[in-house]
C-alpha cells in the first residue's frame, strides 16, 4: 500500500488542505472574498471526478457509470 495513492482520500485530504489554507489567508492575511464563495469553490471542486470522467480514472474512483 502506498501512502501517497491516487484515490478519492487523496484527493478529498488535498482538497481540504487547500480549503483551509484559503480560509486561514482570508481571516487573517487580507478578508477580501466572501466565506461563501470560497465554500463554493470547495463543493465544486469535491464533485469534479463525479462530473469529469477522467479525473476520477486518474483518481481510481469508482462511480456510477462504472457500475452500469
Amino acid at each position: 500500500m502506498k501512502l501517497f495513492g491516487r484515490s478519492g482520500g487523496y484527493w478529498l485530504f488535498w482538497i481540504s488542505v487547500l480549503y483551509l489554507s484559503a480560509c486561514i489567508g482570508n481571516w487573517y492575511a487580507v478578508p477580501c472574498v466572501r466565506y461563501e464563495y470560497i465554500q463554493m469553490a470547495y463543493v465544486i471542486t469535491l464533485s469534479l471526478p463525479l462530473w469529469i470522467r477522467s479525473l476520477a480514472d486518474w483518481l481510481n474512483m469508482k462511480t456510477i457509470w462504472d457500475i452500469v
